[in-house]
């Protein structure tokens, strides 16, 4: 991933409040820098807990459709 879009990356988690704690600066030119200790949100966390369990359950039902083939 290039830097620009990385720190695009990183600056719309942190404008949707799942990062918090780093600050982002735009420099001359294709610099961009992050300072700071950037930490994931109780936000961020449920979504990744969300995110998992979704991923799960879409598992299960790809395991239950190859074990059930003709139904």
């Amino acid at each position: 991933m290039n830097p620009y879009r990385w720190f695009c990356l990183v600056e719309m988690l942190r404008d949707s409040g799942y990062l918090c704690g780093c600050e982002l600066k735009r420099g001359l030119g294709d610099t961009y820098s992050i300072a700071g200790k950037p930490r994931i949100t109780l936000k961020g966390l449920e979504y990744l807990q969300d995110n998992s369990m979704m991923q799960k359950a879409k598992g299960a039902l790809q395991d239950f459709k190859q074990a059930t083939p003709f139904l």
